[in-house]
């Protein structure tokens, strides 16, 4: 939007004094920040978000082996992943991050896991949603622990994919 904050505030200034002029003013952008917060009367603006672009875990093996966890992370635990497109994703995983490096491994079916879509999988490890939040929506199934353990693996920051290619 803008690079610096007094110019942020300058074009602000500008759309604001001249609001009148104009039906509809447009902003897209790939970020995810709120920039309702930087204008005076942000209760008359009208806000849609589109989704921008999509991700997806193609190789569930291979991304985890090239994942950056932090450098803290730990966890071991069993989730049940669905995956409608992809054969070789879908099944019961055992993931397990340790001092010594992220494993995954394929596992016989196991009562006690986190029951997940690729697609929520994808938004956890892609730092665009976090475990808690969606086990809190019901849309991943897992205790508040497991979800945790999740979390405490991915990467937190937000996406920015800012064109296509």
């Amino acid at each position: 939007m803008a690079e610096t904050v007094a110019a942020r505030h300058q074009l602000i200034e500008f759309i604001v004094k001249h609001q009148v002029t104009f039906k509809e003013i447009v902003y897209e952008a790939p970020d995810t920040d709120f920039l309702l917060d930087y204008l005076p009367n942000g209760d008359d603006v009208c806000a849609t978000i589109k989704p921008y672009m999509m991700a997806r875990i193609v190789n569930l093996k291979n991304f985890f082996y090239k994942y950056p966890a932090p450098q803290d992370a730990k966890a071991d635990l069993v989730f049940r992943l669905h995956d409608d497109n992809i054969a070789d994703n879908d099944g019961y995983w055992h993931l397990c991050v340790s001092d010594d490096g992220i494993e995954l491994e394929k596992v016989e079916q196991s009562s006690e896991s986190v029951e997940i879509s690729i697609q929520q999988l994808s938004k956890i490890f892609m730092g665009a949603q976090t475990a808690t939040g969606l086990a809190r929506r019901g849309q991943i199934i897992a205790t508040a622990e497991e979800a945790a353990e999740l979390d405490s693996v991915r990467v937190k920051q937000s996406p920015s994919l800012v064109d296509y290619f």
